[in-house]
């Protein structure tokens, strides 16, 4: 009888809203709690580290709130309102449906837990590529915006395509070149669609030919053509880049987020008490942090050990030993 009024209790407490912050129980768990369930954790986090970091900073963009598999959206990063009430999902990867298997999912967990390999798919340099740049580059903020309000300093107008049959077909064998180059293979007659489709007279602007590229490589994101992500630079040049690298440079370099305030009002947005019921798979921030510590923590106490072994087995020699050759 007492178990079962402490659980009639407990249920009570979990409906009663947090008077300092006017949220329910579940909607604060949803934002801090390390305590996620088991299952989700280990259902979500389907890969083995190879490498655990000695120190690292928890410290990231305080937008991003939690992370999940889904079958509509695939990977998708969670950016929370600045009233804490709403989740707006960012789809990443449209490969993980049920668990994570894609790198850039992966390589969004690792940072998430302080983990940063600089691999192929996430290099060092990645800032001064999507800059075109070799010079000091200092980012500044992380965009996320409406499809229909992003602007492109890169560009000379605001994208819409203009190309007549004759133009494509001329410029079609260029762009043929350009894409084989990248390991694509696409036809003349292919080509000449994708500018009539994406180019400006003829000229693929690099909003264009990114578009292009995953158009043939079937990379965009079911969110991609909902939500446009971009880096704005301290000396303010903006670029726009896929949501897999938006999210990717905001952990890295711990910068805020320039976040339209609309998207939090979209179709894909809800409330955060409505997250688990959306995504059971969501795993929190938090829980991945504390995962992290967690692996940490074995790995030094495993490292300790096998220091402990080596140092007896090759320790000063005792003067029982008796070594014949």
């Amino acid at each position: 009888q007492n178990g079962r009024r402490k659980y009639t209790e407990r249920k009570k407490k979990s409906k009663i809203n947090d008077s300092r912050t006017g949220r329910t129980a579940e909607e604060s768990s949803i934002l801090s709690s390390p305590h996620s369930t088991e299952t989700a954790m280990s259902t979500a986090i389907l890969f083995a580290f190879t490498i655990i970091p000695v120190h690292f900073s928890l410290q990231v963009g305080s937008a991003i709130t939690a992370v999940s598999p889904s079958r509509n959206l695939g990977f998708v990063v969670f950016l929370v309102s600045e009233d804490m009430k709403r989740l707006c999902p960012i789809s990443i990867s449209k490969r993980d449906t049920e668990a994570v298997v894609s790198a850039e999912a992966c390589t969004i967990l690792q940072l998430l837990q302080g983990i940063d390999t600089a691999t192929a798919i996430f290099p060092a340099n990645a800032l001064h590529k999507a800059f075109g740049r070799d010079d000091g580059m200092t980012l500044s903020a992380v965009c996320v915006d409406l499809y229909d309000q992003i602007i492109d300093n890169n560009t000379s107008t605001e994208f819409v395509p203009r190309c007549d049959q004759v133009m494509a077909a001329r410029k079609a064998p260029a762009l043929v070149s350009a894409v084989k180059k990248l390991g694509l293979q696409v036809s003349e007659e292919e080509a000449a669609e994708l500018l009539l489709k994406y180019s400006i007279n003829g000229e693929l602007s690099q909003i264009g030919f990114k578009t292009v590229l995953n158009a043939l490589r079937d990379e965009t994101t079911p969110t991609e053509n909902v939500f446009k992500t971009s880096l704005l630079s301290q000396d303010g040049a903006q670029v726009t880049v896929r949501p897999f690298e938006a999210m990717a440079f905001a952990i890295r370099y711990k910068v805020p987020f320039r976040i339209d305030p609309t998207i939090f009002y979209h179709d894909l947005a809800f409330d955060i008490a409505d997250a688990r019921t959306q995504f059971p798979l969501l795993t929190t921030v938090t829980v991945l942090q504390v995962q992290a510590l967690r692996l940490e923590a074995q790995s030094r106490e495993l490292t300790n050990q096998a220091a402990s072994i080596v140092a007896s087995a090759f320790g000063p020699r005792r003067s029982t030993d008796n070594f014949d050759f």
